[in-house]
């Protein structure tokens, strides 16, 4: 099995004509792509969480006694509902 490197690569490239500037803007095109996905995988990480988050604060309300429910501002519990459907898409 032959071992890939980037000089590998870069050898090769340079030997079919492709210039190694051409290799290096290549090269920083595949890690801004890398780090664009990393970036995108992180949001999804965040948006899961704030999703089980206020899932979880709209459970636990659930289980107030309707006079404490009652007690929470109209403007909070939409606030949780609202922001819990924008994270659920």
């Amino acid at each position: 099995m032959t071992k890939i490197t980037m000089q590998s690569v870069v050898s090769n490239a340079i030997s079919q004509g492709i210039t190694s500037e051409e290799v290096s803007n290549a090269t920083h095109i595949e890690q801004i792509e890398l780090k664009r996905k990393k970036n995108w995988k992180e949001k999804l990480e965040l948006t899961n969480t704030y999703t089980r988050a206020y899932t979880e604060v709209l459970e636990i309300l659930s289980h107030f006694s309707r006079e404490e429910y009652d007690k929470i501002p109209n403007e909070k519990i939409e606030f949780f509902n609202k922001l819990k459907t924008i994270f659920n898409k």
